[in-house]
């Protein structure tokens, strides 16, 4: 029992008082034993903090990762386009580092990429790779791994990627089915295939794709009789599985490495000169009136994708009322350069008097300007429906072909051909048919044209000796 002004000293504030009277009663002890309870509560607790603080300073993330668009240097060839890096800030030492992607965007495809909701397709793939880049990067983003800058660039360095040619075109395929291009993936799958019955493609690696060994496959295709075109089709994806290991930076592989290029191995483009109509062909299937509503469906479309540019199916078929401008023109970006690297050029189609004609037949009255989509059709809609239509119209043509005696292999794509050699023979210049047909150079234009006729082969063979 305490009595008197006797002190009890503690090492909590809490327990120090002063007891004036001694606890004569039941409720001075309660009081002084719940002090004693919550002083211990409260020294627990506390020492708990201390120590969840100690850790948590422990496992706190050394380096700060952040994107960064360089807009100090442009891209060359390429305006308004930049390289986007990996920027490390290193919280201990202070400083920063760069760390290139290999990816090249422009303001606008950058803030879309990196927005929580990508806007369009390509902005989707450049947000893949980054996440793909980040997640690699922060599996060294502990103290554990990595303290100094130097440190954590050479573990993301050495990181190292399968540097088999299989694991690309499985990864590229992935890829491509991630991004719903499933014809992208479908046409990765036969290259895929074609280049396993070449060689064992389980062995083969991306060093093993040398100049020379392009030739041999080059060689091979071409005693199987397998066309120039098709050969084309095959090469074009496993270059493109190349480019892929190229940016992928824990992969050992660099555009030292790369075999393709204007001083290396070019992939041959087919001339067309069987894929176009001449002159006399198409006056009179231009002239001729159909007697049935689904043959005047055939030559309307053939003849709208021949007036119009040259335009692919595709690009016919999604043209939108929204995209006439005045009543007058539209403009057109491809649907193959939307998926691409490349800059989107869009070509523009005056509406002339024979445009017209056909459009007062077949236009749409949804928001599509050809009578054919739906406004609610998914993007897997249109490709499902696209081939059915492109199958239907091309059946048609050749019934057509029987009819007014021409080639019997033309399809739609004849008249995209059709439209650059004509306007070749009639004096365009590569150039402005190159432009007009939005293709990337006057190389592709090339692969379209037919050649010029015989006789006009003939007269230039006779000005020689014009003197």
């Amino acid at each position: 029992r305490l009595t008197g002004s006797q002190e009890v000293v503690g090492s909590n504030p809490i327990f120090s008082t002063t007891l004036k009277e001694g606890f004569t009663d039941k409720k001075s002890y309660r009081s002084y034993f719940c002090n004693f309870f919550f002083a211990i509560i409260f020294d627990f607790i506390w020492s708990i903090v201390v120590v969840w603080l100690i850790l948590s300073m422990k496992s706190l993330s050394p380096f700060d990762l952040t994107w960064l668009l360089d807009k100090k240097q442009e891209i060359k060839d390429k305006p308004k386009h930049y390289m986007i890096y990996l920027r490390v800030y290193s919280r201990l030492e202070r400083k920063y580092s760069q760390l290139t992607t290999r990816v090249v965007a422009s303001q606008e495809l950058f803030d879309s990429a990196t927005s929580k909701k990508p806007k369009s397709e390509r902005a989707l793939e450049v947000s893949l790779i980054l996440e793909k880049i980040m997640d690699n990067a922060k599996q060294y983003n502990s103290s554990s791994q990595a303290q100094t800058l130097e440190q954590f660039k050479s573990l993301i360095k050495s990181k190292k990627g399968s540097v088999k040619v299989l694991d690309g075109y499985d990864n590229l395929i992935k890829w491509y089915v991630e991004l719903k291009r499933f014809g992208s993936a479908e046409s990765c799958t036969y290259s895929k295939k074609k280049i396993a019955q070449f060689t064992d493609i389980e062995k083969l690696t991306y060093h093993d794709i040398t100049v020379k060994w392009l030739q041999r496959f080059e060689a091979y295709c071409t005693e199987n009789d397998i066309s120039v075109s098709t050969i084309g089709f095959y090469l074009r994806q496993l270059r493109k599985v190349l480019n892929e290991a190229i940016k992928n930076v824990g992969i050992n592989y660099t555009k030292d490495d790369y075999p393709f290029g204007s001083d290396k191995f070019t992939i041959k483009i087919s001339s067309g000169r069987y894929a176009a109509l001449d002159d006399d062909q198409l006056k009179r299937f231009y002239d001729w009136t159909p007697t049935k509503e689904n043959l005047g469906l055939a030559k309307d479309f053939f003849f709208f994708s021949y007036l119009a540019n040259g335009l692919n199916p595709a690009d016919v078929l999604n043209i939108k009322h929204s995209d006439i401008i005045d009543g007058q023109k539209f403009n057109v970006i491809r649907e193959k350069t939307k998926n691409s690297n490349k800059i989107e050029k869009p070509i523009t189609i005056h509406l002339n008097a024979p445009l017209m004609g056909i459009l007062k037949r077949r236009v749409g009255k949804g928001k599509y300007l050809w009578d054919y989509y739906n406004d609610t059709d998914t993007w897997d809609d249109k490709k499902r429906r696209r081939g059915y239509y492109v199958k239907r119209i091309n059946v048609l043509l050749k019934e057509i072909a029987v009819i007014l005696d021409l080639p019997e292999k033309i399809s739609t794509t004849w008249a995209r051909h059709s439209m650059a050699t004509s306007s070749i023979r009639k004096g365009s210049s590569m150039e402005a048919v190159s432009e007009a047909m939005g293709h990337s150079s006057t190389r592709v234009t090339k692969g379209y044209f037919a050649g010029f006729e015989d006789s006009v082969q003939k007269e230039h063979q006779q000005r020689l000796t014009e003197f």
